[in-house]
């Protein structure tokens, strides 16, 4: 072996040897505030999930918690993680999304205090899990449609997944794969939303629903840490990565409309749009710049109405190229798609369980025997909350433009993994 040759090979030792040193510095240093036994061992909490729905199979899943606390705690740290997806939801208001993701063999769980939004009393901690089953994002690992969590301490275990949680298969969604279909493209992020508003349990992270008609979860196994488990099942390691920054967007243009007049007004949150019975109408909004997060509309009554939203980077003229991304005359929409059925109800809120990317969003919407009211439309951008650490100085200022365009680009290929 040459000179060369053995110190390429020790340069390459030390190297994995620093590698695996800051990997274990790194987890230590996140994780203080998890117990290490459901680092190394088995968890008390057990996966659970639906008793006779398909494990594999495409599904949307609700999960309560009734639980009563004598006085508020300063601290209550729970472990959660689920399969494929969960968000989570305490009294009401969601708290926190993921689980970042990984393999069977390192499945990750997040760890969140949930003092600050609970009260003295009676109070829910619920989750919606989902699972694209064959239609899954292409960078999805599964095992099967499952949900855990577990408190830090035997205080907080009261609120472990067990058989004492309520389990309820939501019925209203299916997957939207028709615009993907029509889009003749290799598309990698999974399938868009269907939602059945009038099959929908409104209300249900909330206390005061009444989930008598649920079910008792089926139990499948224990948790088991990173240090234990060779039965197959997911072997958890704490999220080595931030949650994602979100913030809240609004829109900034209205770009044309058809079948009914739309101004700018109503993106401010000041002036809803309210649409005629029997009305079918088009309305193009435009973010001026490309990003990445979800989408929220907020609807009045309407039953029935049909709301199809097509998300695209840019507008499509009659031989198919998107030229200029500004232009969007004599110009179509492209793009995936979901679709929202409306139940006539107060306040609806739809939001696709997964992010979506935009420039350009366009309503297609359909009423029939009631008028619909558009209260609202809102978003929150969500991304890997990079810092902008280095600065550039240049008599160009082309290059100053090219710096903003490479920041942007870092800014929507990262979640929580790089994209592209």
């Amino acid at each position: 072996m040459s000179v060369g040759e053995l110190f390429s090979m020790r340069y390459k030792t030390l190297f994995t040897y620093l590698i695996f040193l800051f990997f274990w510095w790194n987890l230590s240093a996140q994780n203080d505030s998890i117990a290490s036994r459901w680092i190394e061992g088995f968890w008390d909490a057990t996966w659970i999930t639906h008793p006779s729905a398909p494990g594999k199979e495409y599904g949307v899943f609700h999960f309560r918690k009734t639980f009563n606390l004598n006085k508020l705690p300063e601290n209550f740290i729970i472990h959660i993680s689920a399969d494929n997806r969960y968000k989570l939801f305490v009294n009401g208001m969601e708290v926190c999304y993921g689980p970042a993701r990984g393999d069977i063999r390192h499945w990750r769980f997040e760890t969140i205090d949930i003092a600050p939004h609970l009260q003295e009393g009676d109070n829910i901690i619920a989750a919606v899990v989902w699972n694209a089953g064959a239609h899954s994002p292409a960078a999805q690992i599964s095992q099967q449609s499952a949900f855990i969590l577990q408190g830090n301490s035997v205080y907080e275990s009261i609120v472990n997944t067990n058989q004492s949680w309520k389990i309820l298969q939501n019925q209203a969604y299916t997957p939207e794969l028709e615009s993907i279909q029509n889009l003749n493209s290799y598309l990698v992020v999974g399938p868009g939303d269907r939602v059945d508003g009038m099959k929908y349990p409104w209300g249900w992270e909330s206390l005061d629903y009444e989930d008598d008609g649920w079910l008792t979860p089926k139990t499948l196994s224990q948790g088991q840490g990173f240090g234990r488990g060779t039965d197959g099942n997911w072997l958890l390691i704490p999220r080595k990565i931030p949650f994602m920054e979100q913030y809240t967007m609004r829109l900034k243009k209205v770009r044309r409309y058809e079948g009914m007049k739309v101004d700018d007004i109503f993106l401010e949150g000041k002036s809803p749009i309210h649409i005629p019975a029997h009305t079918t109408c088009t309305i193009l909004f435009d973010q001026t710049y490309l990003t990445v997060g979800y989408p929220t509309f907020t609807f009045n009554a309407g039953a029935k109405a049909e709301v199809k939203v097509t998300y695209s980077e840019a507008l499509f003229d009659q031989k198919g190229q998107k030229g200029n991304r500004d232009s969007t005359d004599q110009k179509e929409i492209k793009g995936y798609t979901d679709i929202f059925i409306t139940d006539g109800g107060l306040n609806r809120q739809f939001t696709p369980l997964w992010n979506r990317t935009w420039r350009y969003i366009q309503l297609d919407i359909k009423t029939f025997e009631e008028p619909l009211i558009l209260e609202d439309f809102i978003a929150q951008f969500s991304g890997y909350p990079f810092k902008a650490k280095a600065t550039i100085e240049t008599d160009l200022p082309w290059i100053e433009d090219v710096w903003e365009v490479g920041w942007r680009t870092a800014r929507l290929c990262a979640g929580e993994t790089y994209y592209d």
